[in-house]
């Protein structure tokens, strides 16, 4: 897989020292990575509905839209690449079964999409919340 994106512990560090600028993916890189998202993202984000506040899942879904958004800066869709990576891949800093393993994920998250702000607009927002609401209503079919 990607050589950038792979070490979960570079997805942290960046987290730490607040330098996700620095992050150095290429346009090659980066689609990789959103092609791994592509793949993964709506079964995790199934997954832990109902274990991770719905304005969490929300931001996982902007950061998701912000990716994907050609108009994005490319060190932004890298940001937003590696934290949706570090989030779907099951194994990382914390285990996401225990109770709080999920909080690493969601600060990571945190982090990244405080990086990309600039570049939100009201536009990847509407889209997240329309996913979220089919997802949840995609849930409650299953469950029912």
């Amino acid at each position: 897989m990607l050589r950038v994106f792979t070490r979960r512990n570079r997805a942290l560090y960046r987290y730490f020292k607040g330098k996700w600028e620095d992050l150095d993916a290429s346009e090659e890189e980066v689609h990789q990575a959103e092609e791994e998202v592509e793949k993964n993202l709506t079964s995790k984000v199934l997954s832990v509905l109902g274990r991770l506040a719905e304005s969490v899942v929300e931001d996982i879904l902007v950061a998701y839209h912000v990716m994907r958004d050609p108009g994005t800066p490319l060190p932004v869709r890298a940001a937003m690449a590696a934290a949706l990576v570090y989030f779907i891949t099951p194994l990382d800093g914390v285990a996401d079964v225990v109770p709080f393993g999920l909080a690493d994920d969601a600060a990571i998250l945190a982090s990244a999409l405080t990086f990309a702000s600039r570049h939100i607009t009201e536009e990847h927002r509407a889209k997240a919340r329309e996913r979220m609401d089919a997802l949840l209503r995609r849930k409650a079919r299953a469950e029912a």
